[in-house]
């Protein structure tokens, strides 16, 4: 560790239990990492992390000209945070939030480089709001009516295509019997297709 940034380094690693490390860009890798951190990334000493060759955070699916630009991007704002997924030296992958500092001292310029792991509670959420994104995605953009029913039958959701489909609106349409809710002026569709209409064919004419 340079004496610079001795001084600094020394009141975030008397405290931390998480990765705290000092990360000189002229080397382009750390100069000093805390215990906490050698232990979370799988390192048996910070003698062998400090002398990888690899020198950049084992991260997916980062590349190491991202890192670069995200180090640019601290460098102009002061601050900067990302939550990446981490490859241990040993040990299974864990996501992380990754805080970078941008300092100064003695016109020397360094970042510190706080590493938090993020709880399985945390990564089970994130997951489950990307699940959810991704269904309201398909949900709204279908080119399918979509109905969604509960155990006794009722709906209680429809895209806006079910909605044009049977006439309604979609607020109409909750509440009601998918099976005995048919298109306005025509008889109830089967149980099949009042759970899910296929757009007509573009140009197709309606008897």
């Amino acid at each position: 560790m340079t004496p610079d940034s001795h001084v600094f380094a020394d009141l975030f690693y008397a405290q931390a239990q998480e990765f705290v490390g000092v990360y000189d860009p002229a080397l382009g890798w750390f100069t000093g990492v805390n215990l906490a951190g050698v232990r979370l990334l799988g390192y048996p000493s910070e003698q062998v992390l400090l002398a990888d060759p690899s020198r950049t955070l084992p991260s997916l699916p980062w590349t190491a000209a991202q890192w670069q630009a995200l180090y640019e991007q601290t460098r102009r704002t002061g601050r900067a945070a990302v939550e990446v997924k981490i490859r241990r030296y040993v040990g299974p992958a864990f996501w992380a939030r990754v805080e970078l500092a941008y300092c100064e001292t003695a016109d020397t310029p360094f970042f510190m480089i706080r590493l938090v792991e993020q709880r399985r509670l945390q990564q089970a959420e994130r997951e489950l709001a990307q699940s959810e994104r991704r269904f309201e995605a398909v949900f709204a953009n279908a080119t399918l009516g979509i109905i969604v029913c509960d155990q006794a039958g009722d709906i209680v959701s429809a895209n806006q295509l079910a909605g044009q489909l049977f006439g309604y609106s979609t607020d109409e349409l909750l509440g009601q019997r998918a099976a005995a809710r048919g298109a306005r002026g025509h008889r109830p569709p089967p149980r099949a297709a009042a759970r899910l209409l296929q757009r007509p064919p573009a140009g197709a004419r309606h008897g």
